[in-house]
């Protein structure tokens, strides 16, 4: 499958956070992530355009959202 972005981490803050998530919080985290570089038009709700290439990668859990990634975003 063509892989319209690719999803990088800076350091080990996104490990560092990952790790402390339960099972369910993680599985959400990874699904999302794929999404966003899987398919050409990501849905708002998940992956917004902020500024200057930078983007929002919004992860909800339930009713809870409990994260946000901010970083800098180029195509593939």
């Amino acid at each position: 499958m063509k892989k319209f972005r690719k999803v990088e981490t800076f350091g080990n803050y996104f490990e560092d956070f990952f790790m402390q998530q339960n099972q369910r919080i993680k599985d959400k985290i990874i699904w999302t992530l794929e999404l966003v570089e899987d398919i050409d038009k990501v849905p708002k709700k998940y992956f917004d355009y902020i500024e200057d290439g930078i983007h929002e990668i919004r992860i909800k859990v339930g009713s809870n959202i409990f994260g946000y990634f901010v970083f800098s975003m180029m195509a593939n």
